[in-house]
């Protein structure tokens, strides 16, 4: 639902949408941050650190669910970082949110190899 609601939102052209998706940005990147990091931190652990492909898997790892939330996750706090803010780069912890995000592309890219 949230994916879904922050996607309606963000697509929106007005300037005044645009400036209360901001707003909104503000307010859910703490909660939905925290929660997409831990859930990365937690894919990390059940992936044992291995991104050279599916054969250190565990069972949960290996669960459709998890991708799934997983790409949902991604994209709920993808719609935060790219519209959420007028200026990413000028907030207290834009640049660590970022090398957050570097990581688990770099995760997610390693395991197509």
């Amino acid at each position: 639902v949230l994916h879904h609601v922050l996607k309606e939102q963000s697509s929106k052209r007005l300037m005044a949408a645009r400036r209360d998706f901001q707003q909104i940005g503000q307010v859910m990147l703490e909660p939905l941050g925290g929660v997409w990091a831990l859930f990365s931190e937690r894919l990390r652990d059940m992936l044992g650190g291995n991104s050279s492909g599916s054969a250190g898997l565990s069972p949960a790892a290996g669960d459709d669910r998890t991708w799934k939330l997983s790409r949902y996750l991604d994209g709920c706090f993808q719609l935060l970082l790219c519209q959420g803010f007028a200026k990413l780069h000028e907030t207290p912890n834009g640049p660590e949110l970022l090398a957050l995000v570097k990581d688990k592309v770099s995760l997610l890219l390693g395991l197509l190899r």
